[in-house]
């Protein structure tokens, strides 16, 4: 049996329990971490900065909240087929620029 499947139930298996920081915790933390550069989090520049870097956070560990399977099963096919009709240009998408590539530069093959 492939690893890959092995690691694939691992995915699927339940998170631990952890207690997560909410919001309000988050931003104070990073409030903690501006006074600890020696700045004022509260003056005009950085009164926004606990929100900001709270929600990019939120949004680059957002995966962790996705279910792995289900992004894996996915094929290309699913998620834009090619086109069978030229686009308002003429061309058919990518297969289009590939062969103009070969047309430009006949060692692209290579």
């Amino acid at each position: 049996m492939s690893p890959n499947v092995h690691a694939l139930d691992r995915a699927r298996a339940p998170l631990s329990k952890v207690q997560r920081p909410d919001r309000a915790e988050v931003e104070s933390a990073v409030r903690t971490i501006i006074r600890w550069t020696g700045e004022d989090p509260d003056r005009d520049g950085l009164r926004e900065t606990p929100a900001r870097v709270t929600r990019s956070l939120e949004e680059f560990f957002a995966g962790y909240g996705q279910d792995p399977v289900e992004i894996l099963e996915k094929t290309f096919d699913k998620v834009r087929p090619w086109p069978d009709k030229p686009n308002r240009n003429g061309d058919l998408g990518w297969p289009a620029y590939l062969r103009k590539l070969d047309r430009v530069d006949p060692s692209y093959r290579n």
